[in-house]
């Protein structure tokens, strides 16, 4: 009997499920169809989980000769819930690979996110030049935002579905295969230099951002002529923006695989107290920039609580990290 048939012969007997062994084995339901179909062969440290699971011998295992007659009558010990996940090769690789199909759309529905405004702005500086009614212009621009947010919010919510397997690594320890940290190393420093371009470009898009505007501002330009430069302006800042997520969310994800920067152990354990005040402060935000806006219509100067919302955020984060170490 080769191994393939043994797993499948102790899983059987054992009266497990795939999905069962799986979650005692801490791997996913696909690497126990791959082990039992013979495709993917378990590393060394799966093989000595499997042996202590059934209570067999590494030796029954791996040697083709010994059969089911070799099988001792012995219960299956269950798996210890304490124990941190182990994350295989493959899973390490099937998340990597998703992330970068997934990765130009996401950045696309961001940047859309971005360039919401435009057309409002556009239809806006027409009403200013007496070109439009102001109230169709308002009317129209509304219209056209809101669907064009809905399209960008539903391409991310399917994303975010189709990652949400994944999110046990921001939010849980987990450890490592055998020479999977090595991989995930080597891969994150092919990237680098990749990713440090892109921010740098980025961050140099969202400078250059704002000198029309500044510049309109200081020649006393017409109002339809500042709301066209504020939409050059969000031009910038989307392009920027998504210069940035086509490798960052790539590079964040390995990031995640090792366990570093945002996602180490510790940190994992800090942002599981701070979720309560996360959801509390944007859900705020959020009340705040609609009341805001539909109160003033002032669409053209709202969205500035967005990043002024964002770096208090960033701010009021790390000194709640700060505080929730000393205890």
């Amino acid at each position: 009997m080769i191994l393939a048939e043994k797993i499948a012969l102790l899983r059987r007997r054992s009266g497990l499920s795939q999905e069962e062994l799986a979650e005692q084995m801490q791997v996913s339901r696909q690497s126990v169809s791959k082990w039992e179909s013979g495709t993917s062969i378990p590393d060394l440290e799966k093989i000595l989980r499997l042996s202590a699971l059934f209570g067999v011998s590494t030796d029954f295992l791996l040697k083709d000769e010994l059969n089911e007659q070799a099988l001792p009558d012995t219960p299956v010990p269950d798996a210890d819930p304490d124990a941190p996940r182990t994350l295989t090769a493959e899973e390490a690789d099937d998340c990597l690979a998703l992330h970068e199909q997934l990765t130009g759309r996401i950045s696309a529905a961001v940047a859309t996110l971005i360039l919401s405004p435009v057309p409002f702005l556009g239809l806006m500086g027409r009403a200013e030049a007496g070109l439009l009614g102001e109230d169709l212009a308002a009317g129209i621009g509304l219209s056209v935002l809101l669907v064009i947010v809905a399209a960008a919010v539903a391409v991310l919510v399917l994303t975010g579905m189709r990652l949400a397997r994944y999110e046990y690594l921001e939010k849980e320890p987990f450890r490592l295969a055998y020479g999977v940290e090595g991989v995930l190393l080597r891969r994150k420093e092919e990237l680098e230099p990749r990713f440090r371009v892109s921010v740098t470009i980025g961050v140099v898009l969202f400078i250059l951002s704002l000198a029309p505007v500044l510049l309109a501002a200081g020649l006393n330009a017409a109002g339809s002529v500042i709301l066209s430069l504020i939409c050059l302006l969000l031009a910038l800042v989307a392009l920027g923006v998504a210069i940035i997520l086509r490798t960052g969310l790539v590079y964040g994800c390995l990031n995640k695989l090792l366990q570093l920067g945002d996602y180490t152990p510790e940190n994992k354990r800090l942002e599981k107290q701070m979720e309560p005040f996360v959801g509390a402060y944007w859900c705020a935000v959020t009340a705040g920039y609609l009341l805001w806006s539909f109160l003033s219509m002032r669409w053209d100067f709202t969205w500035l609580v967005w990043p002024v919302a964002a770096v208090a955020f960033a701010a009021i984060h790390a000194v709640l990290q700060g505080v929730l170490r000393r205890r």
